[in-house]
C-alpha cells in the first residue's frame, strides 16, 4: 500500500522551473493509500505555483475517488435531502455563472458528484457528467434524470467520441490534478467558449485547522496568482472572479475558495496586480499553523497514558495526528466513524466502528478523542445529547 509517483516532481508543470521543497508534513495510516507518508509541499519561487512534489499516483487517487467519494449518496431519501452547504455552493456557482454568460447552450462537468448541480441546468441545456463513483451516477439518472459518464476524465476522453461543449465546470477539481497544466491543455481541446473553475484558495486562507489545507488528495494548492497564469498560459483570459470566504463553514481544505469564469482564446489582455504573493501567503499561513499544532500537540501530551482511548474520526486528521504527535503512545483502543465504507480497514492495527454506547457501559473505553475539526461540534453535540458518561476530549 502506498506507491507514490515514481520520481519526485522537481519542475514547476506552469513555467518548467525547478521548485524547492519547503515543508514536510506526516501521515500514518491513511486509509487505502498509505501506512506512512511524508508529504512534501514545493513552491515555484519564478510563478508561485503551490504543489505536492510527490503525490499518490493516478491510480491509487483514482481508487480512492471510486470507493471514497465524499459526495455519494447511496439512497434516494438521502439524495433528494442533499447536504445543504453542496446545494448552496451548487446554487451560488450558478448564480455566478448566469450573471456573466447567456451564450452557451451545452455543459460538461467534471467530478458531477451526485447530478445535482447538472439538474440546476438541465431544461435548456444539453448537459453531461463525468463520475468516478457508480452509486452517484446511478442515482443522478435516477433522481435528477442527468446523464452520466462513469470513470475518470482520462478514461472519457480515450474512449468517447470528443463532442464539445460550450462550458466545462469544474468545481473543486483541479486541485487534485497531478499535472493541471495537461488538464486544462485536454480540456480546451473539447471547449468552445467556457470554463467555470472553483478551488481552495490560499493567498486568503484564515487559520482555523492548523495544516488544514493539506490533504492527502489535493495536489495542487492555487493562488488567484497561479491560477491566472495558468490559465493564461493555456490562452484563456478572465471574465469575472470572485473569491468566497465560507464564512461558518468549518472547511479547511474547500475555504476560502477563489470562484472563478474563463473564455477561450486570450480574448482579453490580462494585467492583473496580485495582491497576494504566493510565496508570501504560504509561509504565513505554514507559520500560523505550527503555532496552532503546539496547543493540539499539548492537548494530547496531557491525555492520561491508562485512559481507555477510542478516537472518532478516521480521516486526514487522525492521520497528521497519529504522524506528528505523541497520539501512537497513548492507550488507542479502537477507532469510530460514522461513514461505514470504513469498518472494512484498521488503523494502527485497531478497528474501526460505528459508536457504540455499550464501549462506555461496559467499560471498554472510557475516553473519547473527538479527532476532526470539521464534524467537531457535531459529535460533542451527539454525546452530551446522549448523555455518554465518559471523558470528551475536543482538540479546538
Amino acid at each position: 500500500m502506498g506507491n507514490l509517483v515514481e520520481k519526485e516532481i522537481k519542475k514547476c508543470c506552469i513555467c518548467n522551473k525547478y521548485t524547492d521543497t519547503i515543508y514536510e508534513i506526516k501521515f500514518k495510516e491513511l486509509i487505502g493509500l498509505a501506512a506512512e507518508y511524508k508529504q512534501h509541499i514545493s513552491v515555484c519561487k519564478e510563478c508561485g505555483f503551490i504543489f505536492i512534489s510527490n503525490p499518490f499516483s493516478e491510480e491509487q487517487l483514482e481508487k480512492r475517488y471510486t470507493d471514497m467519494s465524499k459526495y455519494e449518496y447511496d439512497s434516494k431519501e438521502y439524495c433528494l435531502n442533499e447536504e445543504k452547504t453542496y446545494i448552496k455552493r451548487c446554487e451560488r456557482q450558478y448564480n455566478f455563472i448566469n450573471s456573466n454568460i447567456i451564450d452557451f447552450d451545452s455543459m460538461l462537468e467534471i467530478g458531477a458528484a451526485s447530478g445535482y448541480n447538472l439538474s440546476l441546468y438541465r431544461s435548456n441545456k444539453d448537459v453531461l457528467g463525468i463520475e468516478p463513483s457508480q452509486i452517484n451516477c446511478k442515482k443522478a439518472k435516477e433522481i435528477y434524470e442527468v446523464d452520466m459518464f462513469c470513470g475518470m476524465f482520462e478514461k472519457y476522453i480515450r474512449n468517447e467520441s470528443h463532442k464539445k461543449y460550450d462550458l466545462i465546470f469544474l468545481s473543486h477539481v483541479l486541485e487534485h490534478i497531478v499535472n493541471p497544466d495537461n488538464f486544462i491543455k485536454a480540456i480546451k481541446e473539447i471547449n468552445n467558449k467556457y470554463i467555470f473553475i472553483e478551488v481552495p484558495g490560499i493567498d486568503y486562507k484564515f487559520m482555523d485547522e492548523p495544516f488544514g489545507i493539506f490533504c492527502e488528495e489535493h495536489v495542487n494548492y492555487f493562488t488567484v496568482e497561479s491560477l491566472t497564469k495558468i490559465m493564461k498560459k493555456n490562452g484563456y483570459s478572465i471574465v469575472d472572479m470572485n473569491l468566497i470566504f465560507g464564512n461558518n463553514f468549518r472547511v479547511p481544505a474547500g475555504w476560502p475558495a477563489i470562484s472563478s469564469l474563463w473564455i477561450k482564446d486570450d480574448v482579453y489582455e490580462l494585467n492583473l496586480k496580485f495582491i497576494n504573493n504566493s510565496i508570501n501567503s504560504l509561509m504565513n499561513y505554514i507559520s500560523s499553523s505550527e503555532k496552532e499544532f503546539e496547543k493540539v500537540k499539548e492537548i494530547i501530551d496531557n491525555i492520561d497514558d491508562k485512559a481507555k482511548i477510542a478516537i472518532w474520526g478516521t480521516g486526514n486528521h487522525t492521520s497528521r495526528l497519529l504522524g506528528g504527535t505523541s497520539l501512537l503512545k497513548k492507550n488507542i483502543i479502537k477507532f469510530y466513524d460514522s461513514d461505514v465504507r470504513k469498518n472494512k480497514f484498521k488503523m494502527i492495527g485497531r478497528n474501526i466502528e460505528k459508536f457504540n454506547v455499550d464501549d462506555i457501559l461496559k467499560g471498554r473505553v472510557d475516553t473519547i478523542l473527538i479527532s476532526t475539526y470539521v464534524f467537531q461540534e457535531q459529535i460533542k453535540d451527539y454525546l452530551y445529547n446522549m448523555d455518554v458518561k465518559c471523558n470528551i476530549i475536543t482538540l479546538y
